[in-house]
């Protein structure tokens, strides 16, 4: 996905393409970063950009306009081509999915199951709580980023899981 973005009134070209799983190649001006993202919660996110360790934290975008801190410095970058509507996607996780699509939860990291707050069958919201996976000596919560109801659950407590493990699968209802 390429777009222009301005920081403190100068323009860039940046490019941004996904390799695999959790890495991304972004391409500034000239200048290529490889990123690999290495936890995410909520909008806090831990990166990798060219094996130095970095703490992302998202704040907002909105007004064509994205405000992050990238170990606590403050950026505020405004996209101005026709490309941004894909990265307000990217971003704030909404998607155009129709009412009866199934869509795959899977798991952010590896760890153990601790807790399912969800059932077949259940009804559910965005943020909805659906899982609890505990992993380095942390509970981390699986929210929902969609209305729906639950089709199928795929782990058990108490189960160990890698990282991208299918857990549940919901039939979207907008």
């Amino acid at each position: 996905m390429k777009f222009i973005g301005r920081l403190n009134s100068t323009s860039y070209t940046i490019d941004l393409d996904r390799l695999i799983n959790n890495t991304y190649i972004l391409m500034i001006d000239d200048t290529r970063y490889e990123v690999k993202v290495i936890f995410s919660y909520k909008n806090y996110t831990i990166v990798m950009i060219n094996n130095f360790i970095k703490r992302v934290i998202y704040f907002s975008f909105n007004n064509n306009t994205l405000n992050l801190s990238i170990n606590n410095n403050f950026l505020s970058i405004y996209i101005d081509t026709l490309e941004k509507y894909k990265l307000n996607n990217i971003i704030s996780k909404k998607s155009n999915l129709n009412d009866g699509k199934v869509v795959n939860i899977y798991s952010p990291m590896p760890g153990d199951i601790k807790d399912i707050g969800i059932k077949k069958g259940d009804k559910i919201i965005p943020s909805d709580v659906l899982f609890i996976i505990e992993s380095m000596k942390m509970e981390n919560e699986v929210q929902s980023k969609f209305s729906g109801e639950i089709k199928e659950i795929f782990v058990k407590s108490n189960m160990s899981i890698e990282n991208n493990t299918l857990l549940a699968s919901i039939i979207i209802k907008n």
